[in-house]
Parts: structure tokens; C-alpha cells; sequence
């Protein structure tokens, strides 16, 4: 049982990694449109992060 739930997790995390991936994919694929729409009139990028 406890076999099962670990299993079962571990799916979950590994199916959560590929959503994040695949929505870091679509924010990248936006940003750009908005950037080539905007220029520098947009700030898009946290500023903790500078960008990353």
C-alpha cells in the first residue's frame, strides 16, 4: 500500500514537472510576441529575478 501511494506520487510530481515546462515554453513563446508588439514600453521581467 505504501508502495502504491509512493508510485502514485511520484506520477504526480513527474506529470506536474512536464506541466511547468510546458508552461515556461508558452510564457517564453508569449514574451516575445509581447515584446516584438510593445518594444520597451512593456516591462515583462520581475525584477527580483532580473529576468531568469
Amino acid at each position: 500500500m505504501l508502495e502504491e501511494r509512493k508510485e502514485y506520487i511520484q506520477q504526480q510530481i513527474d506529470s506536474l514537472g512536464e506541466k511547468i515546462i510546458c508552461l515556461e515554453a508558452e510564457m517564453k513563446d508569449l514574451r516575445a510576441i509581447l515584446y516584438a508588439k510593445f518594444g520597451d514600453n512593456i516591462q515583462l521581467e520581475d525584477e527580483q529575478n532580473n529576468g531568469e
